[in-house]
């Protein structure tokens, strides 16, 4: 009985020996883990301090790229507001020419505002065109210009689809109408408030013009020199034709009738 009761003893002491041991291997464990993780503090710290610094740092190239993308559409705005027209002239593209061109081609002001009669007349004031037969160009430019129209005209003017109407007003004094004949064929050139004389000099003007280039380019093939392809019968033709054309051409008269 004695036996058995030391072997138990024993048997308990061991046990609680194990127990103790285990305790303090756990705790001296738990003590190291403590002083690793203590350890790692710092890294940790600045590993987070480093992913702060770089997350403002995402936050601050996103902020820039966004400011750059901004002023680029502002720019490529101001870019549409500034073009190009022929002749190489740099010319300001205002708010009503922008919509026309990109908008509504036939949007006017006066649409819609404006009742205009068959029997009166009109001052009609259009905006200025500009082209280049060059590169087949044909839009809006600067300026305005005003011409005097019959009522069926005006309402023309003031609905066309391609629309450059700025204004429409209805006109009381009298009305003289322009007939010239270039050439021999009569054509309407225009109506006018008053005698159109700076027009007459005008188109006088361009005739003596036409005449000078036609004797011009009878004498630029006449004075062709022999060279590589030179074809004398085709110089001979071309001034012929030049010269020809001046001395068949009827004078180019002018004729004006008063309506009102």
């Amino acid at each position: 009985m004695k036996t058995e009761a030391t072997k138990a003893k024993v048997d308990a002491a061991v046990a609680a020996w194990d127990a103790g041991v285990k305790a303090a291997q756990a705790a001296k464990k738990a003590e190291a883990t403590a002083d690793k993780a203590e350890a790692k503090a710092p890294i940790a710290r600045a590993k987070a301090i480093e992913a702060i610094e770089a997350e403002r740092a995402a936050k601050d190239l996103w902020i820039e790229k966004v400011r750059a993308a901004k002023a680029a559409i502002a720019e490529d705005r101001a870019s549409w507001a500034t073009r190009r027209g022929p002749g190489e002239r740099e010319t300001t593209m205002n708010r009503l020419t922008a919509y026309r061109t990109f908008g509504r081609p036939g949007y006017s002001p006066v649409k819609g505002k404006v009742r205009i009669y068959d029997d009166k007349w009109y001052t009609v004031t259009f905006q200025n065109v500009e082209h280049d037969s060059m590169t087949d160009y044909h839009g809006l430019a600067e300026g305005e210009y005003t011409q005097l129209l019959p009522g069926r005209e005006a309402r023309r003017a003031r609905d066309a689809s391609l629309n450059h109407c700025n204004g429409v007003q209805e006109y009381h004094g009298p009305v003289y109408v322009l007939y010239t004949s270039p050439h021999g064929y009569e054509r309407l050139d225009g109506y006018y408030p008053a005698q159109p004389s700076a027009r007459i000099d005008a188109f006088q003007a361009e005739e003596l013009k036409w005449r000078a280039d036609c004797l011009k380019e009878a004498e630029r093939h006449e004075r062709a020199q022999p060279s590589i392809g030179f074809d004398a019968a085709f110089h001979n033709r071309c001034a012929a034709h030049a010269r020809q054309a001046v001395a068949k051409s009827k004078p180019w008269i002018w004729r004006i009738e008063r309506t009102r």
